[in-house]
């Protein structure tokens, strides 16, 4: 809400086999098949197999710091989610113009 460049934020959510987001699948995928043939002892072990995914955009990986994690809890709060069929929803929106109401699609072909 603070931030002047940042006006709307709209997070995505995928269906199971159905995804629209065919990037996220095939990474999922592929991290899937480095996984299941390797073990991971220490975070260390885990960025270096990651590192290894074959890939032509390879994976950037970024290191959380402590202040780099937020609770968003008292925030979310705020919002108004009811009638929401969270079961349901393909996407949500969230506007710096009304900070305390969240737009949300069904289906990812609805171009409200």
């Amino acid at each position: 809400m603070k931030s002047k460049q940042l006006t709307v934020i709209t997070q995505k959510f995928c269906e199971a086999r159905h995804s629209q987001i065919q990037e996220v699948d095939n990474l999922h995928s592929q991290l899937e098949k480095a996984l299941q043939c390797s073990e991971v002892y220490s975070p260390v072990g885990l960025v270096r197999l990651l590192k290894g995914v074959p890939r032509r955009k390879p994976i950037k990986l970024v290191q959380l710091k402590e202040g780099s994690i937020y609770d968003y809890h008292t925030v979310a709060n705020a919002y108004d989610f009811k009638g929401i069929p969270f079961s349901e929803v393909k996407a949500l929106q969230y506007s710096s113009e009304s900070p305390m109401t969240v737009k949300y699609k069904l289906s990812f072909f609805d171009n409200d």
